[in-house]
């Protein structure tokens, strides 16, 4: 079985995917343990979006520029490109894993964000999420480690990919890398 992998990460203009926006996604497709391509999308957020100040001020970023970024549905058309590469969406058994650290946050905003670009069929491109963030709870406890908390940086931190203060976290393509980091070395 050829396994298809779509690791995700999105930076949001709040936290309910219903009111608020993505303004960034970064993406890996990893297809039986080899990259086959990236990407990094920064996108405006659709006018019916609410963006809150906090969001914001954790992307470091700027109203100003997130509503200089790419219109939603250009960057769906070539979002849907890149995955049409690589998955069938009418052939029920092709479908991309959905990993992603806290899956359920990310999955939501993206099929919140699908339905925005017009687009209901956001399933036809994946199957179940993998959430790296509970898959590395399980492993850590199993080995009797226990965090403060389980946020990737912190998590990142006790495996020695990156320390909490790295200017890059909250940038889509870094989380990417280091969610990547961290399936890696608790699968083993």
């Amino acid at each position: 079985m050829i396994k298809k992998f779509c690791y995700i990460d999105t930076e949001t203009t709040g936290l309910d995917p219903t009111k608020n926006g993505i303004h960034e996604i970064a993406g890996a497709i990893v297809i039986d343990g080899k990259q086959k391509e990236e990407f990094e999308f920064k996108i405006s957020p659709f006018p019916i979006d609410e963006i809150e100040d906090k969001a914001l001020e954790i992307a470091k970023v700027t109203r100003d520029q997130i509503m200089s970024y790419e219109e939603p549905l250009e960057t769906h058309n070539r979002l849907i490109e890149i995955l049409g590469r690589y998955v069938d969406k009418f052939d029920k058994t092709d479908k991309f894993w959905f990993v992603a650290y806290n899956s359920p946050f990310d999955k939501e905003f993206m099929r919140s964000w699908f339905e925005k670009c017009g687009d209901k069929y956001f399933g036809s491109w994946f199957r179940l999420d993998i959430c790296v963030m509970r898959v590395a709870i399980h492993r850590l406890l199993l080995k009797n480690v226990q965090l403060d908390n389980y946020k990737l940086s912190s998590v990142a931190q006790h495996l020695g990919i990156a320390e909490p203060d790295d200017e890059r976290w909250h940038s889509s393509k870094f989380d990417i890398y280091v969610t990547r980091e961290i399936l890696k070395r608790v699968s083993v």
